[in-house]
């Protein structure tokens, strides 16, 4: 009985733990640190740097797609207001050369 109970708690404190270690390929935790705006939309930097699935996009800039106008209207007024700081969840590049944020979680 009792090797099973390990068993099976060895089997969960692996699960647990591949779980955590992959949770960082496709969000990063930050401040804006730079941000710009092009006709396609609205490019951020991260203080904490790019997501794995982002890596090799140009110059660290990550785009928000400009037809994502809620998105892009929360990250604008958190830049005014000066609270940049949050959780941003992207996608890896497909049609353009630079990853996309597809959710900003903002902190408190």
């Amino acid at each position: 009985m009792k090797k099973l109970v390990f068993s099976a708690v060895k089997s969960m404190v692996f699960v647990l733990v591949a779980t955590f270690a992959n949770a960082e390929s496709y969000y990063i935790s930050g401040t804006i640190s730079n941000l710009t705006v092009t006709t396609v939309g609205i490019m951020i930097m991260v203080s904490g740097g790019l997501p794995d699935n982002c890596v090799g996009s140009p110059w660290g800039w990550m785009l928000i797609k400009q037809e994502n106008t809620a998105l892009t209207a929360v990250v604008l007024a958190s830049w005014v207001k000066g609270s940049t700081q949050g959780t941003f969840y992207t996608s890896a590049a497909v049609s353009s050369r630079y990853c996309t944020v597809n959710q900003f979680d903002p902190a408190g």
